[in-house]
């Protein structure tokens, strides 16, 4: 339980286990799984893109947007579907969604 506590910055816990945990999960290389946290009603850091098509002037977009969110420990996911479809990402739980219709 102190692994949970220590991961999602619980106040409760002592300094002294606080540093022998994090001291572990860095031995042992650990790193938060995105689907479970999902799974579990969290955010999972993930920025979804919705495009019109995958033209290399949203492959570029794209790019730039990945970069920045790697950056700053988030994942990202990209949709091209063609205006007269619906799309449905909103149930994936996103952190936030870049959507354009064109260009």
């Amino acid at each position: 339980m102190s692994v949970s506590r220590v991961i999602n910055d619980n106040p409760s816990v002592k300094a002294e286990t606080r540093a022998r945990v994090i001291k572990a999960i860095a031995k042992i290389g650990y790193a938060p799984n995105d689907a479970a946290r999902m799974l579990k009603g969290r955010s999972g850091r993930t920025i979804g893109l919705v495009v019109p098509d995958l033209s290399d002037y949203f492959a570029s977009c794209f790019h730039a947007i990945q970069k920045v969110a790697i950056q700053h420990n988030y994942q990202t996911l990209v949709v091209a579907t063609e205006e007269s479809r619906q799309w449905k990402i909103v149930s994936l739980n996103l952190s936030g969604i870049i959507a354009s219709r064109d260009c």
